[in-house]
């Protein structure tokens, strides 16, 4: 069986380099008992007894018409209005003022008691700052908690200065049936306060219950924990307590199990397991104990870890059927729209959605899913037909770009309706077939996007601090950053950037603050170029950089829930948050409300517990100032990457070497990096689809030629080899050292300039390479010296000497074995017979 991750308030720190603040990410992926995650279905939540269905309708809120969900979105708005106020945000700092930790809770008493997960407490006497729903801060003391296999509630409690604080009734889980709906609240990787974010709604149902816990699909991340999860009445019937690795199974711990501990709690009592011993972290000794348990040491087989095959299977269909059915009887909201909806193919590969926007043939997409100019793109029709795209115009700041296409029979889809989504109503996302792709509820009222998107930020690579006032007498106009690290490998160490350069202008924005030099960058997708004006030895330059992704793996995946996170998912403005689980594939498509109206565009897959759309009246806005340029004949001219690259020549050897210092990197994450031994330049990174190395070469003449790569396997996988028009698949393989790696032999009929380009093929989500480059070899001659020559199989000199070598070798051996032969028939071996009395003369051998 396989552990759920065990994460929270076990923090890890990042410096977020010029893309955001340095900051402490809490991973609240918490180990709670008896718990299993396994990819088949859900392991050890046991369904209520029976998996009885609610008698109550007023609880079940089953979903089977469009009149149902309209029904239930007056429930959840009422509900947002009640409840939200009393949830709040938890932060726990050093004596300094450094953020340690944070979490979430619910406010239970008008005096100030909170409750919070015992994970989130843990011992008593920790000073907290308690955020209310508003954004106000009050001081507060962890007064209570347990923590271990059988339960996970805390209390703390708030200094309100005579205030009357909001609060929420108590209520019972055991009321709750599977299929029933709840919604959870709390914080998400972290309170928000610049500017300040109320704590998202998420809706969900009751996937089955194990003791003192209970099972849900809403979806929740990390900072979520301590959190509240309510019924549609709004009684507190659950506390966030666990994330599995998927987003739709997560764990709360019952109301029933708190209520059980509080007396105890208030009594200033840490208890359970975990928090048995004060001087050590409690979550690494739930780590350590779980992982016992998984061994076979001190298992309890009544603790609900020895899952039965029967109860995991049935707990997972039942989820996927409710879904499914769920989604069925909305088809009517979104069938319309279906053959409206395109596939966009980038190099093979399914990038995103587009829609068809008008009857000239101009489809509507993401703009950062469609990879640098090299890449050929495909539309693929209802119909499964497909035809080329051409990208002709981008808006930047909504990551949006119009594709010319030809497409002239597919209704078009009109973004003319204004009036937005409130908060607790349905968000329907249109998909290629005649059921809705995703049902989701909208989180947040207004929402300006980038306060917790780190997960796919861009960066590049450098740290700043404010100027002293000696230095800023020296830069012009005073106002700018001085850069105090420069991360190696990053654009800015491309560009020539060192320490002590000053920052003066990112994309024409003064670099006043370091939050406004990273302003302009979250409007760009990792692997796209800003505009950088800055001060270098007193000389004034403005270079165009390029941004990378932060290559902190850990955090990407412990946010994308085993989910691929959009290139871009940040910096797009206001906002439609809402809590459908739509993959990045998928983004580009639009979203309609329970009316069936088009409201917005889905345009990023931010992390686990979000999707971003825009409001349909930016999408228009937006396509009409594209499609004004294009009129106006304003085309986007196609994007070359090799634009000032050197053309490599072919040596006197017939050898053309291609190294890092004459090729071009681009993408997210590639980036050059130096041995620390010899200082050799190597290229690493390839961990995203967009991830391409460019060379130009000039072929001296018609004829074959042979490419090899010089690499070393990191994670290893397949990458895509480009020579002209030839299309070359090699897989690399993970190795320890540097080796040759012949990718395959291109023809071509004149002497000619062309590039060769390298890529990953797929979505690789982790390093794939380090390369040292490639080499390209004239083969004629030897394809002539095959003729003579069958064994030969490599194209190089050294191997072709050998294999002739050997050849020769194999030559003399069956020469000499045919004169043996030879000597046996014409009766020479009886010249060794002792008594034969002839010679080999005799015999009449020459």
């Amino acid at each position: 069986m396989m552990t759920p991750r065990v994460a929270c308030d076990s923090w890890f720190r990042q410096s977020v380099w010029m893309g955001g603040c340095t900051r402490c990410m809490m991973l609240s992926v918490l180990l709670a008992g008896a718990i299993q995650c396994h990819a088949s279905g859900v392991a050890g939540v046991d369904p209520p007894p029976a998996a009885r269905a609610s008698t109550d309708d007023s609880l079940s809120m089953n979903i089977d018409s469009p009149d149902a969900l309209r029904a239930l979105e007056v429930r959840l708005r009422a509900l947002a209005v009640k409840v939200r106020p009393a949830v709040v945000g938890i932060v726990f700092t050093d004596d300094k003022g450094v953020e340690l930790g944070s979490g979430s809770g619910t406010i239970i008493t008008a005096d100030g008691w909170v409750l919070t997960a015992g994970h989130v407490a843990q011992q008593p006497g920790r000073k907290a700052s308690v955020l209310l729903a508003d954004g106000t801060a009050l001081t507060g003391v962890t007064v209570g908690a347990h923590f271990g296999p059988d339960g996970d509630v805390g209390l703390i409690k708030v200094a309100t200065g005579g205030r009357m604080l909001p609060v929420v009734p108590m209520g019972k889980s055991a009321s709750l049936a599977t299929g029933d709906p709840i919604v959870a609240f709390g914080h998400p990787l972290g309170p928000e306060r610049s500017p300040w974010r109320p704590p998202p709604l998420r809706f969900g149902r009751v996937i089955g219950r194990d003791g003192w816990r209970l099972a849900i699909d809403a979806p929740l991340s990390p900072g979520d924990s301590g959190g509240p999860v309510f019924n549609l009445d709004g009684e507190l019937v659950g506390v966030n307590s666990e994330a599995s690795e998927r987003p739709d199974l997560n764990m709360a711990a019952t109301a029933e199990s708190a209520n059980a501990r509080m007396d105890i709690m208030r009594e200033g009592l840490a208890t359970g397991a975990y928090l048995a011993d004060p001087t050590k972290d409690p979550v690494a000794v739930a780590a350590e104990l779980r992982s016992g348990a998984d061994d076979g040491e001190d298992a309890d087989p009544n603790d609900g870890s020895d899952a039965r095959a029967g109860d995991t299977t049935y707990a997972r269909k039942e989820q996927a059927d409710r879904h499914a059915n769920t989604l069925e009887m909305l088809a009517a909201l979104t069938d319309p729209y279906a053959d409206s909806i395109v596939s966009i193919i980038v190099d093979s590969r399914d990038a995103c959605y587009g829609v068809v926007i008008d009857d000239e043939g101009h489809v509507l997409t993401k703009a950062s899913e469609l990879g640098t100019g090299a890449r050929r793109i495909d539309v693929l029709l209802g119909d499964g037909l497909s035809v080329q795209g051409k990208r002709v115009a981008v808006d930047s700041a909504l990551d949006l770009a119009i594709l010319e296409t030809g497409i002239t029979d597919v209704t078009p889809i009109a973004f003319d309706f204004d009036t937005e989504p409130e908060l607790g109503d349905a968000v329907i996302s249109v998909g290629r077939g005649m059921a809705p792709l995703a049902l989701g509820f909208r989180g947040l009222g207004v929402y300006v996007s980038g306060g917790s998107d780190g997960a796919s930020r861009a960066y590049l690579g450098v740290a700043m601090r404010q100027p002293t006032d000696e230095e800023r007498e020296a830069i012009p106009g005073g106002v700018g950053q001085i850069v105090s690290a420069v991360m190696p490998g990053s654009g800015a160490a491309e560009a020539g950037m060192v320490d002590g350069d000053v920052i003066l202008r990112i994309d024409g924005v003064v670099a006043a603050t370091p939050e406004s030099a990273a302003s302009p960058i979250r409007s760009h997708a990792p692997g796209e170029q800003v505009s950088v004006e800055f001060m270098h030895s007193g000389e004034r330059r403005t270079v165009s950089m390029r941004i990378l992704r932060p290559p902190f793996g850990e955090q990407r995946v412990a946010l994308a829930g085993g989910a691929i996170l959009s290139r871009r998912a940040t910096g797009f403005g206001e906002v439609i948050q809402h809590d459908s689980i739509v993959a990045a594939q998928n983004m580009g498509g639009p979203v309609v409300d329970s009316r069936g109206r088009v409201v917005g565009l889905n345009i990023a897959r931010a992390d686990r517990m979000k999707t971003y759309a825009l409001a349909a009246k930016r999408v228009r806005a937006s396509i009409e100032a594209m499609l004004a340029r294009v009129q106006a004949g304003d085309v986007m001219p196609p994007d070359d990457p090799s634009v000032g690259l050197p053309v490599v020549e072919f040596a006197p050897d017939g050898f053309a070497r291609l190294g890092v210092s004459n090729g071009r990197a681009l993408g997210p994450t590639n980036a050059v990096v130096s041995k620390e031994k010899d200082g050799e330049k190597l290229l690493g990174g390839w961990a995203d689809a967009d991830d391409v190395a460019v060379w130009k070469v000039r072929l001296p003449a018609a004829g074959r030629y042979d490419i090899v790569l010089d690499v070393q396997g990191v994670g290893g996988g397949k990458v895509d080899v480009f020579f002209g028009d030839d299309l070359m698949t090699v897989h690399v393989p993970p190795t320890r050292e540097f080796g040759l790696l012949r990718v395959g032999e291109s023809v071509s009929s004149v002497a000619e300039e062309l590039l060769l380009r390298i890529q990953p093929l797929g979505r690789p989500q982790a390093p794939l390479m380090l390369l040292r480059g490639v080499v390209i070899q004239r083969t004629d001659q030897l394809r002539m010296a095959e003729a003579a020559l069958p064994l030969l199989r490599w194209k190089d000199f050294e191997r072709f000497k050998r294999e002739w070598m050997r050849e020769e070798r194999r030559k003399e051996r069956e020469a000499a074995r045919e004169k043996m032969k030879s000597e046996m028939k014409s009766g020479a071996g009886a010249a060794a017979v002792p008594g034969a009395g002839n010679s080999n003369e005799e015999q009449g051998r020459p």
